[in-house]
């Protein structure tokens, strides 16, 4: 982990002193992005298949990025198609089916599903089809699959059994990648807090990956939401590594959980294997220290106790810094709609905002 954080340092350090400009021009110019971040840009596929009672919009709203403004029911044993844009050789599918709060909250989306791509077809029928993915007993509620091949132009989902409901389709580019890069991929894994702030809505704030284009034009990051309520570090630390290998192609890795923890050595211990496995993984991890809450002094004294935790370890480990929600809500008490849970406005806002602000300095 330690080579992610030194490649830009050690850029800096080679130019220190001799009055070489990193940059080959030495005008005003938007800020670099890191040579150690690969991108993985959103890809604008478009969906081709005609579906009875769905329209252009129906299909538009499958990949707005927008989740449970919109829900509705695929058809059974039916491809979805998606036409890509240009031949990619590595990319993630993701899907999503946010209408429940939580991750393990399934409700009527699907306990099966298979992943196709093609290559040589010309409409989304015809021509040869690789599986290369095919999920049985699925319980949760969203899915990432790392996908790669030769010259893929198309990709065919089908739901095989359980219910039917997604709201949210994603592709991202990671061609650019190889085994062991950083790349722009997040999940954002935690209690009630991340389930609330990464319920993607249309009708809220902006999500992370619009907040940080908004920063960094030439970035849309992949993002996808673990957050489950009632959860802390030793719920999170049981579940981990089957959502690692549930959800291959993820590098960075937002913790944020403390918030139900009360025991600071159990919570120090957990935290610990929580970074170990995903280091172990191949990722990185970035812990948010936990937020300020005002429902309950003795409540909030114990999250400064684990906040400290949070700051050795991150040092300890040499881990990228995470935002400072603990210092944000105690500034802005009023972005707390009981005490204790972001408002749906404000506060939602400002935790992926402070999040997008760590994701651009990476």
């Amino acid at each position: 982990m330690k080579q992610f954080q030194l490649k830009t340092l050690c850029l800096a350090i080679i130019f220190m002193g001799t009055g070489i400009s990193c940059s080959e021009n030495n005008s005003a110019e938007p800020e670099p992005q890191p040579t150690s971040l690969v991108p993985a840009p959103r890809v604008e596929a478009t969906v081709i298949r005609n579906i009875s009672g769905y329209n252009n919009e129906d299909y538009l709203r499958l990949l707005d990025n927008r989740g449970r403004v919109w829900v509705r029911s695929l058809p059974m044993n039916t491809d979805i198609v998606f036409k890509l844009p240009q031949p990619l050789s590595h990319l993630l599918f993701q899907w999503m089916r946010s209408f429940g709060y939580n991750y393990n909250e399934l409700g009527d989306g699907p306990g099966a599903y298979r992943i196709q791509i093609s290559s040589n077809s010309t409409d989304g029928s015809n021509g040869s089809w690789e599986t290369v993915v095919n999920v049985q007993n699925n319980v949760w509620a969203a899915r990432a699959h790392e996908i790669k091949g030769n010259n893929i132009q198309w990709i065919r989902f089908r739901i095989t059994a359980g219910g039917t409901t997604i709201d949210e389709f994603d592709i991202h580019d990671l061609s650019q990648s190889k085994s062991g890069d950083a790349v722009d991929t997040w999940a954002f894994i935690g209690d009630s807090i991340t389930a609330d702030t990464y319920w993607r809505d249309g009708q809220g704030a902006p999500t992370f990956n619009e907040q940080v284009k908004a920063l960094r034009p030439a970035r849309f990051p992949s993002m996808i939401n673990f957050g489950i309520g009632g959860n802390n570090s030793g719920h999170v630390l049981a579940r981990l590594q089957q959502i690692i290998d549930n959800n291959r192609g993820i590098y960075f890795w937002a913790i944020g959980i403390g918030t139900n923890d009360g025991n600071a050595a159990q919570y120090e211990q957990n935290l610990k294997a929580i970074i170990e496995m995903l280091i172990n993984n191949g990722k990185q991890p970035i812990i948010a220290r936990i937020p300020y809450r005002n429902d309950n002094p003795s409540h909030n004294s114990i999250v400064q106790s684990l906040n400290v935790i949070v700051d050795r370890l991150t040092e300890d480990y040499e881990l990228p810094a995470g935002p400072d929600l603990y210092r944000y809500f105690e500034q802005n008490p009023t972005h707390l709609r009981d005490g204790l849970h972001p408002t749906y406005t404000n506060g939602v806002n400002a935790i992926q905002r402070l999040w997008a602000e760590v994701a651009v300095k990476l």
